[in-house]
């Protein structure tokens, strides 16, 4: 088991950049993961391509969650939507950086201890927590970018041109 205090910064951002993968896949189909957190998270050889897993609490947008982690979900209720699965998502890349869930109720609690950090997951982690944002598109083209810019040669990141799923001609 990978203990949450020795996760590097590397298998964080790819954890972040998958999980935008796995929110982006069912958010085209209106759905929501409802479950999103590091337990539900399968890592391959080398922790480049994280899978989620556990879609037992899959459910349609605007339905009622029925089996969620509270703690990951902070204030979000339980009505299944792309902000809850976002939220889910940042409260996983906090956790696997060391920071505990405990005293972070609200997803304004969690913006404020990522405006005290700084590295590339925190900056992903952020921008999932965004309330302006409410395409992951958008949440995309801004982690992509600063990808990047950042690790331009960085072998070790997940394949972004490959990753991102593609929007279903009509």
């Amino acid at each position: 088991p990978v203990s949450l205090t020795t996760v590097n910064d590397a298998t964080i951002v790819n954890v972040a950049l998958c999980g935008l993968a796995t929110v982006k896949a069912f958010s085209s189909k209106n759905m929501c993961h409802g479950d999103i957190k590091p337990s539900n998270m399968m890592f391959q050889a080398g922790n480049r391509i994280v899978v989620s897993i556990d879609f037992g609490s899959c459910t349609a947008y605007g339905s009622t969650l029925t089996a969620t982690s509270p703690a990951f979900g902070m204030d979000c209720g339980t009505e299944a939507s792309l902000r809850y699965d976002l939220t889910c998502l940042a409260a996983s890349i906090l956790l696997l950086s060391g920071i505990s869930l405990t005293d972070i109720y609200t997803r304004e609690d969690a913006r404020s201890q990522l405006a005290m950090r700084s590295g590339l997951h925190f900056s992903i982690a952020a921008f999932c927590l965004d309330e302006s944002v409410v395409d992951v598109d958008e949440i995309w083209e801004k982690s992509k970018t600063m990808v990047k810019v950042s690790l331009p040669s960085a072998d070790w990141v997940v394949d972004l041109d490959e990753l991102w799923p593609k929007n279903e001609k009509k």
